[in-house]
């Protein structure tokens, strides 16, 4: 099955005052690196005003949300999953019709 990329935002769950332990920010760091190196992971950002904006690849939607669940900060982030396309790719086609 043909990989799509998908842009991941997660943010810190709203109302929670949860302390992330540091060894809990290692795992999540060391996830990261290993998706990088795997090509499942393209790009990494955190944000300034807090949490983190990925673009993934991954065969489907549930197969991302199953590797998202087990992810270190999974349990204390709200995140948001929108699938997108080449831009050039997706106005080329657009001309199209």
């Amino acid at each position: 099955m043909a990989s799509r990329s998908f842009l991941v935002i997660s943010k810190p769950r709203k109302g929670s005052r949860v302390k992330v332990p540091v060894e809990r920010l290692r795992k999540a760091a060391e996830s990261l690196r290993k998706a990088l190196d795997a090509g499942y992971l393209e790009a990494a950002y955190a944000m300034v005003s807090g949490g983190s904006v990925y673009l993934f690849r991954a065969p489907s939607r549930d197969a991302l949300e199953r590797q998202l669940q087990r992810h270190p900060l999974g349990q204390v982030s709200d995140v948001t999953i929108t699938e997108v396309v080449d831009s050039m790719e997706h106005l080329s086609t657009a001309e199209g019709e």
